[in-house]
């Protein structure tokens, strides 16, 4: 088979071949229409359906495939454009605030200031701090816009991750229907509705439950309680794993007396749930305490988040069994033949 694309020297004659002739024509039509489409594309200002204009507020450059927090609309709501482009303002991300998909990811260089190209979804290398090489997803890492950080569940599946923890490259697509952008999250329980408390002998009980399960976020970093650490400012969440609690740091401007632990000192430690479960998701008129409280301390359970009157309240995503009307029961304490306590409940 002759040469396709065989050069030819000073003074011979040329001599094209139909296939050399027919490839040239394919690459230049293939040059125009590439040509064509970035200049339909930058004069009109429309971006591909994955990207969005965003300003840079953090407060430092940025460069491609970096991190920022959503923040706001640039164009006024009232204004006749907000229906016709978006340009968003840009931020540090902070996890509470900008995780579960509410990030983008730079397209281009952006300096402190300017206005850029970001992308809302897709496929991206990116770099991830690798916390757990366990993790499947990743999530934004506070005041961090260089990268992720992976995560138990988290709005960026991971693809493909170098191996080992810290700063590794990865591939992660996050958004549109594939995975990433839910609102979903995991949590560990901490707190679960109240069962009756009774004593051995006969009693008449009502069941007291109360409205919530609460927990902290599965899979974030915290600082776990240690009494030889430089004392916690206010503020701080410190993690206590004797009883699998939270706690905030309300001493101002910071702990004073570091030998008690956060149980014990609860002048300068208030239990924080970062989560507070209300109701179900699947009826939200269905109490917590009418339910059967299906989840115990320890067990880790999915949330789903919506703003309800400008709030953001959780929900749990499981599926749970209405408990009907509280009834009151007789709770008596016997003794069967082997001599070992029972108790019996008599409806």
């Amino acid at each position: 088979m002759s040469d396709t694309f065989k050069r030819v020297r000073d003074g011979e004659k040329l001599r094209i071949p139909a296939r050399t002739y027919n490839a040239m024509i394919d690459a230049a039509q293939d040059y125009a229409n590439r040509k064509n489409a970035r200049a339909d594309s930058d004069a009109s200002g429309v971006l591909p359906v994955n990207m969005v204009y965003i300003k840079n507020s953090s407060g430092v450059n940025v460069d491609r495939l970096n991190i920022l927090g959503i923040s706001n609309s640039m164009i006024d709501v009232a204004s006749n454009n907000f229906k016709q482009s978006t340009i968003l303002e840009g931020i540090k991300p902070v996890f509470a605030n900008h995780s579960s998909g509410r990030f983008v990811v730079t397209a281009e260089p952006i300096k402190d200031g300017a206005v850029g190209r970001a992308c809302i979804t897709g496929y991206f290398p990116i770099q991830i701090d690798v916390t757990n090489e366990s993790h499947t997803y990743a999530d934004v890492n506070d005041d961090i816009v260089t990268s992720l950080k992976s995560v138990e569940t988290g709005s960026a599946v991971i693809l493909w991750k170098e191996i080992g923890l810290g700063l590794k490259w990865a591939l992660v697509r996050f958004g549109g229907s594939g995975g990433g952008g839910s609102s979903e999250l995991k949590i560990i329980l901490s707190k679960v509705p109240d069962e009756p408390n009774v004593d051995a002998g006969e009693l008449t009980v009502e069941y007291p439950g109360n409205n919530t399960y609460e927990g902290r976020i599965y899979g974030k970093a915290y600082t776990q309680w240690n009494p030889t650490d430089d004392p916690y400012p206010n503020g701080a969440l410190i993690y206590y794993n004797v009883d699998g609690l939270t706690y905030k740091v309300t001493a101002s401007p910071a702990v004073t007396n570091m030998e008690l632990n956060p149980k014990e000192n609860t002048a300068e430690y208030m239990e924080f749930p970062e989560i507070i479960v209300e109701h179900v998701e699947q009826n939200e008129n269905i109490l917590l305490k009418e339910t059967f409280p299906i989840f115990q301390v320890g067990d880790i359970v999915r949330v789903v988040s919506r703003t309800v009157d400008n709030q953001t309240k959780y929900y749990l995503a499981h599926t749970v069994s209405n408990r009907g009307e509280t009834e009151t029961a007789n709770i008596m304490s016997i003794t069967d033949t082997s001599g070992k306590n029972v108790v019996k409940v008599v409806y």
